[in-house]
């Protein structure tokens, strides 16, 4: 089952445009306006039926490189890849639209998830962006709020060239050690770690092997 910082339930999504015209196809590469590093925190709301929204914070981090796209948010301190070689990037001078939509099974049964991420260029240093994800667990009963969930933020991303490890200090522990290697793409690391804290935190541990499978550990994608 597709988890989020809360669960609730999503019947409809309205999306509006600025214009339904447009002169020609959408560019990438050199004129797209939006290449590089964006990072940056902001405040995200589950919007559903059949409970009041729940307010919380979302660290994100976009790379963007030609028509490719990655996207990172931060948990528990630690900087993780959402969905490795998931995201398209499609761009127009100073706009673009970032997605992904995928799917898999897990003990609860199918799930089905999308996010799209839209961003425009204020200036030279940051972008203003809007983030979506929407998860549908195919499988679980209505009554379960966990069976539907949607959450979306707006916010201000700065543009930074510094790697995703930048701010963080060289690694002391086998712990920290791991955590790095496995912010890297390395999926054994990714494995590693999560069988580590298996007992003490199963839902960190769940994300750690759900990225080591997506990075090739088949073992990992056994062990879900």
């Amino acid at each position: 089952m597709r988890r989020g910082f809360a669960p609730f339930l999503v019947l409809v999504l309205l999306f509006s445009c600025a214009s339904a015209r447009h002169s020609g196809p959408a560019s990438t590469g050199d004129s797209c306006g939006v290449q590089g590093t964006w990072s940056g925190s902001f405040a995200i709301e589950g919007n559903g039926i059949g409970g009041p929204p729940r307010a919380d914070t979302l660290d994100l981090r976009l790379v963007l490189m030609d028509s490719a796209a990655k996207v990172f948010s931060k948990e528990q301190g630690t900087w993780m890849e959402d969905k490795p070689g998931r995201f398209s990037l499609r761009c127009a001078g100073p706009n673009a639209v970032i997605a992904a939509i995928d799917s898999d099974r897990d003990s609860d049964g199918i799930w089905y998830e999308s996010w799209v991420i839209t961003l425009t260029v204020i200036d030279a240093d940051r972008a203003l962006v809007r983030w979506l994800r929407m998860v549908n667990n195919t499988n679980l009963p209505l009554t379960n709020p966990s069976s539907r969930f949607s959450y979306q933020g707006v916010g201000v991303l700065q543009r930074g060239p510094a790697p995703l490890n930048a701010e963080r200090a060289k690694p002391e522990t086998i712990g920290e050690l791991l955590s790095a290697l496995c912010d890297g793409g390395d999926a054994k690391a990714c494995h590693t770690l999560a069988r580590a804290i298996d007992n003490d935190d199963p839902t960190r541990a769940g994300e750690l092997r759900k990225r080591a499978c997506d990075l090739g550990d088949r073992s990992a994608c056994e062990a879900r």
